[in-house]
């Protein structure tokens, strides 16, 4: 449906401008804006529901921020993956939330998960598909600038006592997007992706 309505899109699109080399770039294109419109509303009403907006508006921006930097794999179809992207930022959301009525925020934990997170992006950082070809260098480094503003960010918040649910929301992303591109987390990736496969082929 998704593909379907970003085809027709391009071919629109790629008519009006006369650029019809860049019509699979188009499609593309038009394919993640739906699909992310589609994802945040669905994301955002369980949120509200649940009374976490805010929390998952955090750990959301943190996220996408650097996922869109470096790249990352997905399951096959858009629905398996919408459903196990939403599933899985809720309830990490809820996990970290907790955990912040147990733990205060601390230079430490900041510390260590911008640390990590630098030297998983210097180890694994772009995560190549065949949709897009990148630079791996200037992708490093924009994925350590884009790194540096949330380590202020987060010192800020320490230094000045802000929200604890925000605060933790924020490593939540940081770290949910460490775990996307270390090779646990992509191999399990693909691994989920030829199970549901597996499943619907049977």
């Amino acid at each position: 449906m998704i593909t379907v309505i970003s085809e027709k899109l391009a071919n629109k699109l790629a008519n009006a401008t006369d650029y019809h080399e860049e019509e699979d770039y188009l499609r593309y294109s038009f394919e993640i804006i739906i699909g992310y419109v589609i994802k945040f509303a669905i994301l955002f009403s369980l949120a509200n529901l649940l009374n976490i907006t805010l929390p998952i508006f955090a750990l959301v921006v943190a996220f996408v921020s650097l996922r869109v930097i470096t790249g990352g794999n997905h399951l096959s179809t858009f629905v398996s993956c919408m459903v196990f992207s939403i599933l899985f930022i809720i309830l990490t959301g809820l996990v970290f939330i907790y955990f912040s009525s147990l733990v205060a925020p601390s230079l430490f934990i900041t510390n260590a998960t911008i640390i990590l997170s630098t030297f998983s992006c210097l180890l694994y950082a772009p995560i190549q598909n065949r949709e897009r070809e990148v630079n791996k260098n200037e992708v490093r480094k924009q994925t350590l600038v884009m790194l540096l503003f949330w380590y202020i960010i987060l010192l800020l918040m320490v230094f000045f006592n802000v929200s604890e649910q925000i605060y933790f929301s924020i490593i939540a992303g940081v770290l949910l997007h460490l775990l996307s591109i270390i090779p646990l987390g992509t191999k399990g990736i693909i691994r989920l992706d030829h199970v549901l496969h597996k499943g619907v082929g049977k």
